[in-house]
């Protein structure tokens, strides 16, 4: 969030437009509700189609709703999950989990309420 030169939108960019047709991007976004809806804008300004990218998420956030609701669960993985010891393994099996997952549809909507 802190990077001005969205570095990494700009290689999600690249690595979308070098897709095939029958081929997605796979995203991993580690928050809350807020940090995967403020990823789905970023990814939106920068001019990527939605439709090409795959979301997998780690819960971090309070409530998890869309990581929930895609199959991620709601609460994060658990102290030293990493297992950097172990030369990364935790970490290893939780992208090998998102390489495997069934890619989903999803919708992003707003609702607005005047009083």
């Amino acid at each position: 969030i802190t990077d001005p030169t969205k570095a990494g939108f700009k290689h999600l960019t690249v690595e979308v437009e070098s897709l095939v047709d029958t081929e997605f991007a796979t995203c991993i976004i580690a928050g809350g509700d807020g940090t995967v809806m403020w990823a789905v804008e970023e990814m939106f300004k920068a001019g990527i189609p939605m439709n090409r990218v795959g979301l997998g998420t780690v819960p971090f956030g309070t409530g998890n709703d869309f990581s929930n609701v895609t199959g991620w669960g709601t609460s994060g993985p658990p102290s030293g999950f990493l297992k950097e010891g172990r030369g990364f393994a935790g970490l290893i099996a939780y992208v090998q989990r998102w390489l495997r997952a069934e890619i989903r549809p999803y919708d992003i909507w707003e609702v607005s309420v005047r009083t």
